[in-house]
């Protein structure tokens, strides 16, 4: 067992340069805490400015109306640079500049055209919108219901009927989804430290194992290449079984959730990633012999297939012919299963099926990352060590 020991004598040396994948990982994991708690204040009422130069019924009555759904800040001064000023240093989150002909649009049964102007990286904008909506439709409604009635009381009906409460009852799924979208997130935040800690391994101990003195002293052993290869895989599966199970649990004990079946599914998927992982590790660093080179790759494949499977930026959100791109990588599918995890509420025959071509897809990659180092070896003829 002397190559094991000297295996994992080889990674305990290079554990800072090992678990920089670890680090990141936690320091993912922060933020998202910070982030989750900011998204914890964003339901506050939003700060609502209307500019308009005609002072009348209408104004009063929409000004009244939106007070009670969001906070009115007056502006003394009304000029773009004064406005732009406001929403920079978040004095006001959302203008409405209400057109002066607004009233006798409304009363001649004309639709309303109002702009808006709204501070970047505010959340509330299509709440202020539908506030503003439901109120124009519901005065619209009443108008066109009461033709005959003066223009006070069609105002005043309007906000007694806005005005009316109810009580709003969230479906349980509701907040079921939203916990598990948020486990996915953590889960898809794995990837890229597992791909540093497992790929890293595998290159120091290929580069370690075939410099050509430890070539050259290992064909003297007693051992014969097959029971050293053995033994070198060995140390490295040790060490990648730590290192999952450290990752596994960082996740359970950041998200403190309970063993669930949802549970099971993530971690099942996470492992999946850990083989195709392995075996692409296994294959690029028996074909990769500078460590300069090693580095470059492995730097650009982790961060690159992170960005683009969806791992750091949800893939709604990227253009198709990315997503398209992406998924030739093991990592877009380890996102895409989470994802489906983290959406899904009850378990049926169309979820298993989808979660199960996905993960068979994680292990097609396994399968050719590994089948393409066996011909690398064979076609090859060499002496390396070959792990």
């Amino acid at each position: 067992m002397s190559v094991y020991k000297s295996v994992t004598k080889i990674l305990r040396k290079n554990i800072g340069h090992l678990l920089v994948g670890l680090v990141v990982t936690i320091i993912m994991f922060l933020l998202l805490a910070i982030n989750s708690t900011n998204h914890k204040q964003t339901l506050v009422n939003t700060k609502v400015a209307i500019i308009t130069s005609q002072k009348n019924a209408l104004t009063r009555s929409l000004t009244q109306y939106l007070s009670k759904q969001q906070k009115i800040v007056p502006l003394k001064n009304t000029s773009q640079r004064s406005i732009d000023d406001a929403l920079f240093f978040e004095k006001v989150d959302y203008v409405l500049y209400l057109p002066a002909n607004a009233q006798a649009k409304v009363q001649t049964g004309k639709k309303v055209k109002f702009t808006t102007q709204v501070r970047p990286g505010t959340f509330s904008k299509e709440l202020v919108d539908g506030n503003i909506d439901q109120y124009f439709n519901t005065l619209t409604n009443y108008q066109r219901a009461l033709p005959h009635a003066n223009w006070k009381h069609v105002l005043n009906s309007t906000n007694q009927t806005l005005n009316q409460q109810g009580k709003v009852q969230f479906n349980h799924h509701y907040y079921q989804i939203k916990k598990h979208e948020k486990l996915a997130v953590v889960y898809n935040s794995l990837a890229y430290g597992l791909i540093l800690v497992i790929m890293n391994a595998y290159g120091i101990i290929n580069l370690t194992f075939n410099r050509r003195k430890i070539r050259e002293r290992n064909q003297c052993s007693p051992l014969s290449p097959q029971k050293i290869t053995r033994q070198i895989n060995s140390g490295i599966a040790a060490y990648i079984i730590v290192i999952t199970a450290i990752f596994l649990l960082l996740a359970l004990g950041y998200t403190q959730d309970s063993w669930d079946w949802q549970t099971s599914l993530f971690i099942g998927n996470t492992l999946l990633f850990v083989l195709s992982t392995v075996a692409l590790a296994s294959w690029l660093t028996s074909l990769v012999k500078k460590s300069e080179a090693l580095s470059v790759i492995i730097s650009i494949y982790s961060l690159g297939t992170c960005f683009l499977g969806g791992a750091f930026i949800p893939t709604s959100v990227l253009p198709n012919f990315i997503n398209k791109i992406a998924c030739f990588t093991p990592t877009y599918w380890f996102v895409h299963n989470n994802n489906l995890v983290g959406a899904t509420v009850n378990f049926n025959s169309n979820f298993y099926q989808n979660f199960g071509k996905s993960a068979l897809i994680i292990l097609a990659f396994t399968a050719a990352f590994g089948t393409l180092q066996l011909l690398g070896q064979q076609l090859g003829n060499t002496k390396k060590f070959q792990i």
